[in-house]
């Protein structure tokens, strides 16, 4: 709970990145999902949604084999870092996300 005036206004930020990049794209998806083409609410768009199965069913394969390989990358790296002395876990926990970075990927120079 925010006990005092400056920590509300503390969470102000966080706030507002909510509403404008979770609440508002989802009310879109929403609005779409519930209207046809002439802006009238209908439930169509929901029961042809039968069709797409598959495609869901290979997003949700797709999704829970990155989650294992996240896994079994992520779990001996964080115990290799959890057996580091302090002064170097601050070093290799700086170098850990480099490989993701835009700026060593070709593609994006």
């Amino acid at each position: 709970m925010l006990r005092s005036k400056a920590s509300r206004w503390a969470a102000a930020p966080y706030l507002v990145w909510m509403v404008l990049f979770i609440v508002v794209p989802l009310g879109i998806v929403v609005w779409y999902a519930l209207t046809n083409s002439d802006g009238q609410v209908t439930l169509a768009n929901l029961t042809s949604i039968g069709r797409y199965a598959s495609v869901f069913g290979r997003s949700l394969l797709l999704a829970a084999e990155a989650t294992i390989i996240c896994l079994v990358l992520a779990f001996p790296v964080g115990y290799f870092l959890s057996r580091l002395r302090a002064n170097k876990q601050h070093i290799m926990l700086t170098r850990c996300p480099e490989p993701d970075s835009p700026l060593l990927h070709p593609a994006f120079r």
